[in-house]
């Protein structure tokens, strides 16, 4: 059940729009439940995710759910944004583990999203009259951009490293530029896995230098990617859990270096 661990304006409005799951309820009205089946865990109609309360909350500020299966999870509020081209986001973790995150889409009727749990993703969406939460399949609700980096490669495809930790890439860059907020860019890294950095504003600079800000949408706002796009250079620093990426910009060419493969002081 949700829980309320907020401030009073905001428990208030939890207190409207909380539908408890499997508290009785009058008897003129159908009990609300939640059914196992083939399709993943269902969340019986009745159940409303309250837009206005968690639109309401402050970074920091937490609320608790008692999942089928997964049991009881504190949810922490990391950052919300207002609607932007009819959709908004909202992104937190659960308490303890920031890696364990939590991403909701509103387009101001209903929520679509995933929670990450013992790294399995559980998409949320609605399914008729139901809110239902499938374990292992791929949340598709977020505006997805291509690639912004492609490596020389060897004949079998594998980045070639100029260096230890050093990798000369080719820049997307319409793609950077052309991102709007809260889209999602996908950074291939050397290993073959990609990381989902989620758009949150440019300026543009001296000499139409423009800066590009984002933040990596799996390990949270902690870790964050900064890049300078220049007419001839690209400058940037992603920051990870595992290590830190810098692109530089040597006699015009990119490389994506890995500060930690490289040996470089990590800062």
């Amino acid at each position: 059940m949700f829980c309320k661990q907020i401030p009073h304006r905001v428990s208030a409005l939890m207190a409207m729009s909380l539908l408890l799951i499997g508290t009785p309820v009058a008897a003129h009205r159908a009990p609300v439940a939640t059914e196992i089946s083939q399709d993943g865990i269902v969340f019986n109609a009745g159940f409303v995710l309250p837009s206005q309360a968690l639109f309401a909350m402050q970074p920091g500020e937490s609320f608790a759910v008692n999942f089928p299966l997964l049991g009881k999870k504190i949810i922490v509020h990391e950052s919300h944004t207002n609607l932007i081209n009819g959709v908004a986001f909202w992104r937190g973790y659960l308490a303890g583990d920031v890696r364990a995150r939590v991403t909701l889409r509103f387009d101001g009727q209903v929520f679509v999203g995933s929670i990450r749990y013992n790294a399995i993703d559980y998409t949320v969406e609605s399914v008729g009259d139901k809110l239902a939460m499938r374990p292992g399949k791929p949340a598709q609700f977020e505006q997805k951009q291509g690639d912004v980096v492609g490596y020389l490669t060897d004949k079998r495809g594998r980045p070639i490293a100029v260096r230890p930790g050093m990798y000369q890439v080719n820049m997307a860059l319409n793609t950077l530029l052309n991102a709007q907020e809260n889209d999602v860019i996908q950074l291939p890294l050397p290993n073959g896995r990609k990381l989902p950095l989620v758009f949150t504003g440019r300026e543009v600079g001296h000499e139409g230098a423009v800066d590009w800000y984002g933040y990596s949408r799996d390990d949270g706002r902690a870790y964050q990617a900064t890049l300078t796009m220049g007419p001839d250079a690209t400058f940037g620093v992603i920051t990870t859990p595992e290590t830190i990426y810098r692109l530089e910009t040597e006699s015009g060419r990119t490389y994506l270096v890995d500060v930690k493969a490289n040996r470089l002081p990590i800062r």
